[in-house]
């Protein structure tokens, strides 16, 4: 299963691709972008994903608070990341 992961903060916001199998764990791609030149977490994945087939299911860790499924990143203006944003739903 390919699985897209994330770690959103501030600063820095890194992203992987990996191939998740039974007793595997193969990362395919990985990038670190600066958070503060983007308007959000989905135009840093637009980029990031832009060519490859999509994953078949994705976790991000953010530097923030979460309320009501909506996460705010600290040190940043984003309005928020939510699940249903990044998921397409």
């Amino acid at each position: 299963m390919r699985v897209l992961a994330g770690d959103i903060g501030g600063t820095k916001t890194a992203v992987a691709v990996a191939e998740v199998g039974p007793r595997t764990l193969s990362l395919l791609s990985t990038r670190t972008y600066p958070s503060g030149d983007f308007q959000g977490l989905e135009p840093i994945l637009e980029d990031f994903l832009s060519g490859n087939r999509p994953p078949e299911a994705a976790a991000f860790g953010v530097a923030g608070p979460v309320t009501s499924g909506r996460a705010k990143v600290t040190k940043l203006p984003w309005t928020g990341v939510s699940g249903s944003a990044v998921s397409g739903s």
